[in-house]
């Protein structure tokens, strides 16, 4: 039992840190969905996933740069990062309050508008209005990123990238190279802000490190060769079906969820 969870968590590093790579959602979206899938409670699972976006963050920026991909603005980044350091200091207070079950459903949710945001710009293609140096709109969407990556683990695939790319008219790569860049000091600043009261288990985290670094890589390589559009609707399907899961049959954390 104890070997096929140590496949499984290889499984689920390499996959995370290659769609962390590639479409900038992995390793909260995917980390924090599976090990809550997996009955280990999913405050536990989003200071994981946190955790480890700390280090897949900078692995992916440094690949895509490796690459020809590196088109992050620092300008973007910074506004987006004052927003998110204060969404951030607002979920980790209402975190503590909130049941595990409540949070599974809205975790669910957020699952699902994620879902249809693949689909459609997969199926629709981007496009914005809203204008890239439009300043307090992108601080507010730094906030509400922040809010999310506390409660959920999530904020880059899931806000950052269709944001910029549906709302302030970014192509989907630079929407992933700056969605990154914010990304880690925020996943910092969280991940910081919860061990007084929800203290990161980084025995698990030291578990998904590597296979999520050797994905990073493989992702760098598949970053402008698949089909984006075909990797979005894949995904999107996944996504789906474990919102419903989550829905129909909430799994109950169990303190040894995972050996």
């Amino acid at each position: 039992m104890k070997q096929a969870s140590d496949w499984h968590l290889w499984l689920l590093g390499f996959f995370s840190g290659l769609l962390s790579v590639t479409l900038g959602v992995g390793s909260g979206l995917v980390i924090t969905a599976a090990l809550t899938l997996a009955h280990y409670g999913i405050k536990r699972a989003v200071g994981v996933a946190l955790a480890l976006l700390v280090v897949t963050s900078l692995a992916s920026v440094a690949a895509r740069c490796a690459v020809g991909s590196c088109d992050a603005s620092a300008d973007v980044a910074a506004l987006v990062v004052v927003g998110g350091v204060v969404g951030a200091w607002v979920g980790v207070r209402l975190l503590k309050g909130i049941s595990e079950t409540l949070l599974v459903r809205l975790f669910a949710l957020v699952l699902l508008a994620t879902s249809l945001r693949l689909a459609f710009a997969a199926w629709f293609g981007t496009g914005g209005s809203v204008g890239a140096h439009a300043s307090p709109w992108l601080t507010g969407l730094g906030f509400v990123g922040g809010l999310a990556s506390a409660l959920f683990g999530v904020s880059g695939g899931v806000v950052f990238v269709p944001a910029l790319t549906l709302l302030f008219g970014f192509g989907v790569s630079e929407a992933v190279s700056n969605s990154l860049v914010v990304v880690f000091p925020v996943a910092v600043f969280i991940t910081w802000l919860r061990q007084s009261s929800l203290p990161v288990d980084f025995v698990m985290v030291q578990r998904l490190l590597v296979p999520a670094l050797v994905g990073v890589v493989a992702g760098a390589f598949l970053v402008g060769v698949l089909s984006e559009s075909l990797i979005m609707t894949g995904v999107a399907l996944l996504l789906a079906v474990v919102a419903v899961r989550l829905v129909l049959k909430p799994p109950a954390a169990k303190r040894h969820g995972i050996e």
